[in-house]
């Protein structure tokens, strides 16, 4: 993680991120161990609208200090006119990304601005000097958003049948496919959050270089314009033959995805 530099941030950031981490100094004398920025505040490639990200590790039960947390990021939204997003993970759950390299620790470790440090934080979790030449191991990310991707799809799918909620059906087909497009990206330890930018790194890296067929960004496509429409326009003709195509797009590009990481070695079918 590179070091401290929140004058690049613009001045309302950084008033609203310094009052966070003095807030969070007091942590450090009981469970916080580790406290960065991350997200596209530490890249410095953010939007007007960005969200301040903060990354934190914590000895206890991450819950306790998520529920600590609720009220001192609301004092500070409201008076800077901010929204701080917080992401807190137990020492074990950070050990283990440590030491499989994951794709979300790579990420915190190359663009995240390391600004709190217990001395009970062993660095080696902050580095990842040690071991570094083993490869990364993304399988239980891969694993974990495909079970994700199953479970939507069979809510869009029950949701159909039923035949009483067609504004869920395009949302869970949708997301879905979503799920999926992060699972072939973790193969090769990609972490994405932002839809489109999910959508674009899945098109660039998979259906340009012919290893995806072009008919599934179709698919995808299809599973997100139908969630758009659903979600957003509101619109009250939303029915059966509408979502249909969205949910036939989602149950292929699933078993594409799937069939894939097989294949390669991914995942155990």
């Amino acid at each position: 993680m590179q070091a401290p530099n929140l004058s690049r941030l613009k001045p309302t950031d950084r008033r609203a991120a310094e009052a966070f981490i003095d807030i969070m100094r007091r942590e450090l004398e009981g469970s916080l161990l580790l406290l960065a920025l991350f997200g596209s505040k530490a890249r410095g490639d953010d939007q007007p609208d960005s969200d301040i990200d903060f990354l934190l590790v914590t000895e206890g039960d991450p819950r306790d200090l998520e529920r600590r947390l609720i009220n001192v990021t609301a004092a500070i939204d409201i008076e800077h006119s901010v929204l701080i997003n917080t992401l807190v993970f137990s020492v074990d759950r950070w050990s283990d990304f440590a030491r499989r390299r994951a794709a979300f620790w790579k990420n915190a470790e190359r663009d995240g601005m390391l600004i709190l440090r217990s001395p009970r934080m062993p660095e080696v979790l902050v580095t990842g000097r040690l071991g570094e030449a083993a490869p990364p191991d993304n399988r239980p990310e891969m694993s974990a958003y495909m079970a994700s991707a199953w479970q939507a799809l069979h809510t869009a799918e029950s949701e159909f049948l039923q035949g009483t909620d067609y504004l869920v059906v395009a949302n869970r087909a949708y997301y879905a496919v979503f799920y999926a497009a992060n699972a072939i990206l973790a193969s090769r330890g990609l972490q994405r959050s932002k839809h489109a930018v999910v959508l674009s790194s899945f098109r660039d890296l998979y259906i340009k270089s012919g290893e995806i067929e072009a008919p599934y960004l179709r698919d995808y496509e299809e599973a997100m314009k139908r969630r758009h429409v659903s979600d957003y326009d509101l619109n009250p003709g939303i029915n059966a033959d509408f979502v249909r195509v969205g949910l036939e797009a989602a149950q292929r590009f699933l078993s594409r995805i799937e069939r894939y990481l097989v294949t390669g070695g991914h995942l155990v079918e």
